[in-house]
């Protein structure tokens, strides 16, 4: 009964290495192939890219961080 067990829990760990193996290889081709396409087109593009996703990102937690802290809260204790 316990062989059985231990050869199941072997089984599902194989099984599961080789799926997260397979995603990640597949995650990996297509990041690849942007690269690339960034690449192409220079890095300045890119730069600009991730500058205003970074500017939208912060924005929306400095947002939801004034909606959710209460401005009744004393800071300096």
């Amino acid at each position: 009964m316990i062989s059985i067990m231990i050869l199941a829990s072997a089984g599902i760990l194989i099984g599961g290495f080789l799926l997260f193996r397979n995603v990640f290889d597949r995650i990996d081709e297509k990041w690849h192939d942007r690269w690339q396409y960034y690449k192409v087109i220079g890095v300045k593009s890119l730069r600009k890219a991730v500058t205003v996703a970074l500017c939208i990102v912060s924005i929306t937690f400095a947002l939801i961080a004034g909606m959710c802290i209460p401005l009744d809260i004393n800071v300096v204790s």
